[in-house]
């Protein structure tokens, strides 16, 4: 999946959080995050709590990354540095960085990209808190110039399995020693969301949202159909034969495209049917009679919004009093159609998943949902990445 993320101009974008306890890390500590820099050549922090206090990092002129923290319990002495050799992070280019201050063997540890890159013995057995807000983009030294996402802060050192397991993954929000996690996918609006429990939300100020992160799989784990007589079958019973406002979503990756599939089918003549279409582009057909029969109408996105290879959230959302029918991709609006019918009809089809009028689908699946509601585009975006309880 194509994550978003928030764009920091380099002169007063920042996001800030606030200094709640459970950003107050003084032992153990794993900083994660996800960054592609505009510019080098100038010191810039795209994470700051307090350098001579729970800890910052900040991107060097010449591509290093540095971490300090100390026992001042502020931006003053006494710190500790912490670095990378030179030319670690470049210009334009995504990377996944980790420090990992692991007290209980008095070490710190650097990793880029799941690697590790650095060691060194940890100054003191503890840190100490301070009264400084933790800053997304904004620190002791000038503003981070780029884009920034899935900043996510730990009570616990993390394990390099760890890391590298989760750093292509969003989180659940629920995981063990999750302190803070700021995906920074809003797309919109200034509330820059903390989808830890702690729920500790940032103010994003004079940023920008792009739909230009890097790519990362969803929370959860998935089905694998193989495209022949591989699929669900759920049946037909009475909550699945919704014939008002309905909102279907889910994640899918085709193995490939060429070929019409279906993830998710019920009746194109009824209740509703998704058809992953040849080019990529994603359908959606219901009717009044209950069948995958005439009449009906149907509902297409535009070409490649669902590519072979990569995780899609798919949404389509059909209000029945408007006749309004809207297509979603990873949370954004990509079509939005006015039907002709004023009334889908319910049958005695079975819903599956996987298989249906064309093509078996051939890829994965993950999180289908069925609402008998119409989800808002915010419903979608804040719940796509987290699994329902």
């Amino acid at each position: 999946m194509k994550t978003s993320a928030l764009y920091f101009n380099g002169s007063g974008s920042r996001v800030e959080i606030g200094n709640p306890a459970a950003v107050q890390i003084t032992g153990d500590q794993t900083i994660e995050l996800w960054l592609r820099p505009q510019v080098l050549g100038k010191r810039q922090n795209p994470f700051a709590k307090a350098y001579g206090g729970e800890g910052t990092i900040t991107l060097e002129p010449n591509g290093a990354l540095s971490y300090y923290h100390g026992v001042a319990g502020g931006n003053a002495d006494p710190y500790q540095g912490f670095h990378t050799a030179d030319g670690m992070i470049a210009p334009g280019r995504w990377n996944h960085l980790a420090v990992v201050r692991d007290l209980q063997a008095r070490k710190l540890r650097w990793y880029v990209d799941g690697q590790q890159v650095m060691e060194a013995d940890a100054a003191w057995g503890a840190a100490a808190a301070s009264p400084l807000p933790l800053l997304l983009g904004q620190g002791y030294v000038e503003f981070f110039s780029g884009e920034l996402c899935e900043v996510r802060l730990w009570a616990s050192a993390r394990s390099q399995a760890q890391i590298q397991q989760g750093m292509r993954r969003k989180l659940t929000g629920r995981e063990d020693g999750l302190a803070g996690y700021w995906p920074l996918d809003e797309g919109g609006g200034t509330i820059a969301h903390d989808r830890s429990p702690a729920g500790n939300h940032g103010t994003m100020i004079s940023g920008e949202w792009r739909a230009t992160g890097p790519d990362l799989q969803p929370a959860f784990e998935s089905l694998h159909l193989d495209g022949s007589n591989d699929y669900v079958l759920i049946g037909n019973p009475p909550s699945v034969q919704l014939t008002g406002d309905q909102t279907i979503e889910l994640w899918l990756r085709p193995r490939v495209l060429g070929k019409r599939q279906n993830p998710f089918a019920k009746a194109y003549g009824g209740e509703g049917t998704i058809t992953l279409e040849p080019d990529g582009s994603i359908g959606y057909y219901c009717g009044p009679n209950g069948y995958d029969t005439d009449p009906y109408a149907d509902f297409h996105t535009p070409a490649n919004v669902v590519p072979a290879g990569r995780w899609t959230h798919v949404a389509v959302t059909r209000q029945i009093g408007s006749k309004q029918l809207r297509w979603y991709c990873n949370g954004e609006l990509v079509a939005e159609q006015t039907t002709w019918i004023s009334g889908v009809g319910a049958g005695n089809q079975p819903l599956r998943i996987g298989k249906g009028y064309t093509n078996d689908f051939d890829g994965d699946i993950a999180e289908v949902r069925l609402w008998s509601t119409v989800r808002t585009q915010q419903q979608l975006r804040d719940d796509m990445n987290r699994r329902l309880t």
